[in-house]
């Protein structure tokens, strides 16, 4: 018979043991016995050298927020080809908020890789998963005889960067830019004039303290008679050549109202363009909106209102952040997006269209089925072609009349970009701080 006096020491050594078992459950470094499983990629096309990443379950242990996973604990292949892992951590949305569930593989399109399936495979249990979509491993299709010039050095003018430009008949710049910093926010925004000569006037010089601010310009525009229209905080304004600044639309009041333009309320509204009739229409970046302000000053919703990606018309079509806008021919509008890798259309009676692109890569073909990603300052010149600054792949690409979408040139372009009288294009190179002109030859 047990001694009464041993009880106590073997409950006590059961007890630690259910401790240390129930502590490697919970270890988040034990690796899992589960299959990994892939729920989506992005981009889904590419050069080779480009970096993708992977979204899914069970591609180790999740560890702490923020802080990575051993990438020991799988193997990814591009159809058949190894490719290296560079980080495996917890997935974020696009505010880098944690997804809960959800990890990221960071990964290379390897040499030699094809078009195919992408695999992940667990190296615990060598059980395997396979992406929804294949990866197509692409070769950017160049315009030819394109050059790239330096046009004017403005790195004496203390720009952290350049969010819109514009050029006018006389070869004068006009950009958006910030001069001072406060961590990532740019706190002093600027509409500079800028002539070939170097001589700069500001036309414009506002104050944004934070964030919450809305006193900030992003993009502008200027007509023939070289009158600069520009959101101010939470209005549209017009600046004439001698610096006189009128509100056109706006209250200054945060909101989304339609009326007349002294009661009418914008928010964060980001760029503008003119049609031929002189109406304006603005992209309403926090209001997923295109608004649109007649010549008696009247503002009305063309389209959107809400975020998300649905095409349509008027309200039921849904815009996430829209960016820069360009009108074309038949008064139809075209416009870039903040959250979709797509360039939109929408016609003059307000029927939404994604006019190019549709999932986020790296793909020269038709307009219906290219690729963009991070699309961002957009133009149309007068030969009826489209071009957009695509950030995410450091290009600008085309889209001509016929609807072939080609590569121009590569870039290190982020926002604006401008054409000129002769159908050049112009854009702000940050590496350099140089606005650079791309001469069709």
């Amino acid at each position: 018979m047990l001694s009464s006096k041993l009880i106590p020491t073997w409950s006590l050594l059961v007890f630690m043991m259910f401790l240390i078992v129930a502590c490697e459950k919970d270890d988040p470094g034990e690796p899992l016995q589960v299959a990994p499983v892939i729920t989506d990629i992005t981009p889904y096309s590419g050069q080779i050298g480009d970096h993708v990443s992977i979204f899914g379950q069970n591609f180790g242990p999740s560890g702490v927020a923020g802080s990575d996973t051993s990438v020991s604990y799988v193997t990814v292949d591009f159809n058949g080809v190894s490719a290296t892992v560079d980080r495996i951590r917890q997935r974020e949305d696009y505010q880098q908020a944690i997804i809960p569930g959800e990890q990221s593989i960071s990964t290379i399109v390897p040499q030699g890789a094809t078009s195919g399936k992408i695999t992940v495979t667990s190296s615990m249990n060598s059980t395997s998963a396979v992406s929804p979509a294949d990866f197509l491993v692409t070769t950017p299709n160049f315009e030819p005889n394109v050059s790239v010039e330096d046009a004017l050095y403005v790195g004496d003018y203390g720009l952290f960067g350049i969010f819109g430009i514009d050029v006018d008949v006389n070869g004068n710049y006009y950009i958006v830019g910030w001069t001072s910093t406060d961590g990532p926010v740019p706190v002093r925004s600027h509409i500079f004039k800028l002539s070939p000569s170097g001589v700069d006037t500001i036309v414009s010089n506002l104050f944004r303290p934070s964030w919450a601010s809305s006193d900030f310009h992003y993009g502008l525009t200027v007509d023939k008679a070289n009158n600069v229209y520009a959101p101010i905080g939470h209005t549209i304004c017009k600046i004439s050549p001698d610096g006189q600044i009128d509100t056109i639309a706006g209250s200054g009041v945060p909101g989304f109202v339609d009326g007349p333009a002294v009661s009418a309320q914008f928010l964060a509204p980001w760029d503008l363009d003119i049609d031929d009739g002189g109406n304006i229409y603005v992209t309403g970046f926090e209001n997923h909106a295109i608004r649109k302000i007649a010549t008696d000053g009247t503002v009305t919703t063309l389209a959107g209102g809400s975020s998300g990606y649905t095409d349509g018309w008027g309200s039921m079509a849904q815009f996430f952040g829209p960016l820069d806008i360009a009108i074309g021919p038949q008064n139809n509008i075209y416009l870039t997006e903040l959250g979709n890798s797509v360039i939109r259309k929408i016609t003059a009676e307000g029927l939404v269209s994604t006019f190019a692109g549709g999932k986020a890569g790296y793909f020269d073909s038709n307009r219906e089925e290219a690729h963009f990603s991070n699309l961002r300052g957009l133009v149309i010149d007068d030969a009826e072609n489209i071009y957009v600054v695509d950030s995410g792949n450091k290009t600008i690409r085309k889209i001509s009349m016929s609807g072939q979408v080609t590569t121009v040139a590569e870039v290190n372009a982020r926002w604006g970009l401008a054409v000129d009288e002769q159908g050049n294009l112009h854009y702000y190179d940050e590496d350099s701080k140089t606005i650079r002109k791309i001469v069709f030859n």
